[in-house]
């Protein structure tokens, strides 16, 4: 089991790992953003939490960001 990414909050400069409610932002299927938990806004959290439940991410050959429905019951 290998070691858990860290990230670095582009907002406080926050480093952490992913535990917690770390948030991506992308642009065009890159990243562009990466926002820890204390500097997300209520609706950014919600918005995160809503494409997780509905979303599979994917990263390309290509280097880019792609998502897919997940197929709710």
């Amino acid at each position: 089991m290998g070691k858990a990414p860290t990230y670095t909050c582009t907002r406080c400069h926050t480093t952490g790992s992913n535990r917690g409610d770390w948030n991506g932002i992308f642009d065009g299927g890159l990243l562009v953003e990466v926002c820890c938990p204390s500097c997300q806004t209520p609706e950014e959290n919600a918005e995160a939490v809503i494409k997780e439940a509905t979303l599979h991410y994917r990263l390309s050959e290509w280097g880019h960001w792609t998502t897919e429905p997940k197929h709710l019951l």
